[in-house]
């Protein structure tokens, strides 16, 4: 880590330092209303009620992505990122706002926007801070750059856990929306698209048919959308299950508190393996065997569910 800090020029450190607040600020924020919309929504809808919610977040992610939309002339000038920052943090306050512990359908929403407000604003970031940067500066930046997101992660769970414990998880909403206005109004007005340059048109991109034939014909693209196919299969199903676990096993009351633990202990636990324990896997059992950690990780938890021993096996 001190490596990766060292390596970074003078001339960088202004804009490195921005581009990891910002990041930490997103992160933290997102963290925050997803440990709100886990504890609301299991507090008063049942698990059954996830697989509807995963399915609106698929079917408006396609939308978006394969829709005739052109890209506001707001979201390409050099403030993109602070305006995509700002209008989130505006429709998150806007949930607060509603009550939205009262209501299933503002529940059921919080839950797909969570999920979209995660996409849209890393999304923005990458793209803007992949046009300041050239390839070389990015290996030696990104490295502590993307340190701000586990860090920012690890501090939006302890907030979580502060406000829970203290006034409930409905506020914890009102902290997730605080923080991302910050940051948008914050470090990331200092994270700029350089002077003229135009976020490209999604209209332009192929459509989910050439996509299809483009995985088809590739063979390297084929094994790649394999990989995320199923990695994003299994992972649904093992939030399904971690969350339906907790459900019937934590009091709706202890939600807030409960998710808050969790993901600043996994959080921490993510960051140790990142800082500590990626390089040395990656030199002992090289890329091919390490892409099996978390496959085996998966397949022990699941054995464990299906022995019977569900918190235990569900929190693993």
């Amino acid at each position: 880590m001190l490596a990766s800090v060292a390596e970074i020029r003078p001339g960088e450190r202004r804009g490195a330092a921005a581009a990891f607040l910002t990041l930490f600020g997103i992160l933290a924020s997102h963290t925050l209303l997803e440990t709100a919309r886990d504890a609301l929504f299991l507090a008063r809808l049942p698990p059954s009620q996830l697989p509807w919610v995963y399915l609106v977040m698929a079917f408006i992610a396609i939308g978006f992505s394969q829709g005739p939309w052109r890209v506001p002339r707001q979201l390409t000038g050099r403030r993109s990122l602070s305006v995509v920052l700002v209008a989130c943090a505006s429709v998150t306050l806007a949930f607060w706002l509603s009550g939205v512990s009262t209501h299933p359908w503002a529940l059921r929403a919080l839950y797909v926007w969570t999920g979209l407000l995660g996409t849209l604003a890393a999304l923005q970031f990458w793209m803007v801070l992949g046009e300041l940067y050239t390839v070389t500066q990015a290996k030696r930046l990104y490295k502590i750059v993307g340190t701000g997101a586990l860090l920012g992660a690890v501090a939006g769970a302890a907030l979580a856990r502060y406000v829970a414990a203290r006034y409930g998880a409905p506020p914890i909403v009102l902290a997730s929306a605080v923080v991302l206005l910050l940051t948008g109004l914050g470090p990331a007005l200092l994270v700029r698209r350089p002077a003229g340059a135009v976020a490209r048109d999604d209209k332009g991109g192929p459509n989910l048919l050439q996509a299809v034939r483009l995985v088809g014909t590739h063979p390297y693209v084929k094994m790649l959308g394999g990989l995320i196919l199923v990695s994003t299969v299994a992972l649904t199903l093992a939030d399904y299950v971690f969350k339906s676990t907790v459900a019937a096993n934590i009091p709706p009351a202890e939600l807030g508190t409960f998710f808050a633990n969790f993901y600043m202990i996994l959080n921490l636990l993510a960051l140790g393996a990142q800082v500590l324990l990626m390089g040395w896997l990656m030199r002992v059992l090289g890329l091919h065997r390490t892409l099996w950690v978390l496959p085996a990780f998966i397949f022990v938890g699941a054995a464990g569910v299906a022995l019977g021993d569900g918190m235990v096996a569900a929190l693993l």
